[in-house]
């Protein structure tokens, strides 16, 4: 640059502009200076040297054009990289503010954008405008401040009264949406007391700023827009979640928590394309601790469309957590579908085996194309586990074998089967445990890949065991006989 300018006076004036649009563009850009209450601008890279200050103002003072566009005005360029001493001697030799290049974008937008709050200041003193709008996104300069969590400068920019609430062309977002979802707590805090609109959706999917904090796990901003009365249940144009229902899906247990403690709806409200709940939308990603949270609140009729979610994605852990709450472990669906055909249909050996543990019926079929959870399964492992429970005694059939004779000598084996079956939930929770956590299909994942590994895992328990759990099934059985009979039992 030194020998191109020895002869400076020689230049031509497109050589001039070319010169100082090289000169500019060779600044280095300077971190952002939207200082925090803790920082100083000694924190930051200097700005431009004397000696590039000095080349700058010489190609002016010669008279290169500073408003020139190709390819970018100048004072855009200095503005973004952040050099504020270039900024003001542009506009001292009548660069125009609001010069934009081809995208929109002026000083005062990519200023604003970078977290140069010191340039911000000085454009708006200098008559920059407020709320215009770049032309691929329609940003003004709130907006791209706000996105980048630039607190300082939102904060000049609220009091150069920039509208918080206009939106932008492209998605129809505001400030607060975008500070929302980026997780920008402060810069929520100055536009809602800014009187930014909680409630303003996007144009795009109709998303709230509370929704979409909720969906990112922003707990700290969505208690702010609680505070600030955001409407909790309100739905997004596209799916028909609640702030809950995206919390949920996304695992933000806190957040879960915190919106049911404001009051959020959990009953009876259901996304529109494909009627989940918050608790379904839980189940199918397995948050088995959101599971439990919501359980409480939902209507039992829905836990056995969640059972069928959570099993056919292989999460054992919310499988039997919603049985214990009262799913019913061989329910059908509309299709004749059990969890466990759903959970060998898609390959989820542990699922499986937790699903006949806990009672699972591996002989039902369904209504579509009539096909056990045997024939729905390509994993060989599952299928070796199934054959081997319809080969071997189960657990009921070897108690039924110890009491046909004894309690309920006077009903048939079939009889007494079905009896048992529906008669295990009124044995008391101790016996059902002690008598499940010893059951002869002991088997694990790795331990059943193996046919022969899976033989030697075939656990009966012992004759005295056996004898032990009868009896004290007859002990507890001796006072139920009425209540069998209202249950249509026996």
């Amino acid at each position: 640059m030194k020998d191109t300018l020895s002869d400076i006076d020689k230049l031509s004036q497109n050589e001039l502009n070319i010169a100082l649009i090289s000169a500019v563009n060779g600044l280095k850009p300077i971190n952002n200076v939207s200082l925090t209450a803790d920082e100083s601008p000694d924190s930051h890279q200097i700005p431009s040297t004397a000696e590039e200050t000095q080349v700058i103002k010489d190609l002016v003072e010669h008279g290169a054009d500073i408003n020139c566009t190709y390819p970018v005005p100048v004072l855009t360029l200095a503005a973004e990289k952040g050099h504020k001493d270039v900024v003001e001697l542009f506009i001292k030799a009548g660069a125009e503010v609001n010069k934009a290049s081809w995208d929109g974008n002026t000083a005062l937008i990519l200023a604003a954008k970078e977290g140069h709050t010191d340039i911000v200041e000085l454009l708006i003193k200098n008559m920059a405008y407020i709320n215009k709008k770049d032309i691929l996104l329609g940003y003004t300069a709130l907006m791209h401040a706000a996105s980048y969590g630039h607190e300082g400068t939102v904060k000049v920019l609220i009091q150069a009264k920039a509208q918080v609430n206009t939106s932008c062309r492209l998605y129809g977002d505001t400030a607060l949406i975008f500070a929302a979802f980026h997780g920008y707590k402060d810069v929520v805090e100055l536009l809602i007391k800014a009187g930014a609109e909680v409630d303003k959706t996007s144009r795009e999917y109709g998303d709230t700023p509370l929704m979409l904090a909720a969906k990112k796990g922003h707990k700290d901003i969505v208690e702010l827009l609680i505070k600030a009365r955001a409407y909790i249940d309100k739905k997004d144009q596209k799916q028909g979640y609640t702030a809950l229902m995206f919390a949920a899906e996304q695992g933000h247990t806190d957040i879960v928590e915190l919106l049911i403690k404001a009051g959020a709806k959990v009953v009876n409200i259901r996304g529109k394309l494909d009627q989940s709940n918050a608790l379904m939308l839980a189940a199918k990603k397995g948050y088995k601790d959101i599971v439990i949270i919501l359980s409480k609140f939902e209507e039992k009729n829905t836990y056995n469309i969640t059972l069928m979610f959570a099993a056919e994605q292989g999460h054992t852990d919310v499988v039997e957590t919603l049985i214990q709450t009262g799913a019913s472990v061989n329910r059908q669906d509309w299709k004749g579908y059990t969890a466990l055909m759903s959970a060998a249909k898609n390959g989820h050996l542990d699922t499986v085996i937790s699903l006949i543990k806990l009672g699972a019926d591996v002989n039902i079929r369904n209504s579509d194309d009539k096909k056990s959870a045997l024939e729905l399964t390509n994993v060989e492992g599952i299928k070796y586990l199934i054959n081997k429970v319809n080969t071997l005694p189960t657990l009921k059939n070897i108690v039924i074998q110890h009491l046909a004779n004894g309690f309920y000598g006077n009903l048939g084996f079939q009889q007494f089967g079905e009896a048992y079956n529906k008669g295990r939930q009124y044995l008391s929770l101790e016996l059902r445990d002690e008598i499940e956590q010893d059951t002869i299909l002991n088997l694990n994942e790795e331990e059943i890949k193996s046919e022969s590994t899976a033989k030697k895992m075939i656990v009966f328990p012992s004759k005295s065991k056996i004898d032990s759990w009868v009896s004290k099934m007859k002990e507890e059985y001796k006072n139920e006989t009425n209540q069998y009979k209202k249950a249509s039992i026996i």
